[in-house]
């Protein structure tokens, strides 16, 4: 397992939780799209969440929830019978397997890298396990999981993918606001109007 392959040797420290500043890059809920299991994903949040629920029809409708942060409140709030068996025992590996698609964007990767040879601590009072927990004794799984994953790309066993476009920030073509889009051939809108396009397809079908 890889949890128990993990192992801090680290002094200096990053703490991180929410998904703005500096470090809001290392947050599972970082826009930034990823294609996992063949499915397009707008975070690894939502990658993560997408395998644990039971109920393919109460999958559907958290996916839709129109910010990351709410998929994480619904998804750490399930009755036991609405989880997939044994998600206990392999939440790890999925969440391993994640980072390493999200860190395969170039632009990720190097900036994980930057992060040199620091502890990575999510600072998640309410969470234990993939954070450091209220007392600051937490497992940090999450943090783990990234210094591992920065281990491999420095060691060149995860390779980056190539991106020709160079350019970030777009301007939304509906509401003017200025976003980050780190692949160009993803969104057109900002979040927020994304979101409002999907609400309207979604009411169409209905």
């Amino acid at each position: 397992m890889i949890e128990k392959q993990l192992t801090l040797t680290e002094q200096k420290t990053i703490r991180f939780y929410r998904a703005k500043g500096k470090y809001g890059f290392l947050s599972n809920l970082y826009m930034h799209p990823i294609l996992f299991e063949d499915k397009l994903f707008p975070t690894s949040e939502h990658a993560y969440q997408y395998g644990k629920y039971k109920d393919p029809k109460t999958r559907a409708w958290v996916m839709e929830a129109p910010y990351p942060h709410l998929v994480a409140i619904i998804s750490h709030n399930l009755f036991v019978w609405d989880i997939v068996e044994k998600w206990s025992k392999m939440r790890v590996n999925r969440m391993y397997y994640i980072l390493k698609t999200k860190f395969k964007d170039p632009h990720l990767a190097k900036r994980l890298l930057d992060t040199k040879e620091t502890i990575l601590l999510e600072d998640s009072s309410m969470d234990p396990f993939w954070g450091i927990g209220k007392k600051g004794t937490g497992k940090n799984m999450l943090g783990k999981l990234l210094m591992k994953v920065r281990e491999e790309l420095r060691e060149g066993k995860i390779k980056t993918r190539k991106l020709e476009h160079k350019i970030y920030y777009y301007k939304c073509p509906n509401c003017g606001k200025e976003f980050e889009k780190n692949d160009p051939e993803y969104y057109d809108y900002c979040w927020d109007c994304y979101q409002n396009e999907k609400k309207k397809i979604y009411l169409k079908r209905e």
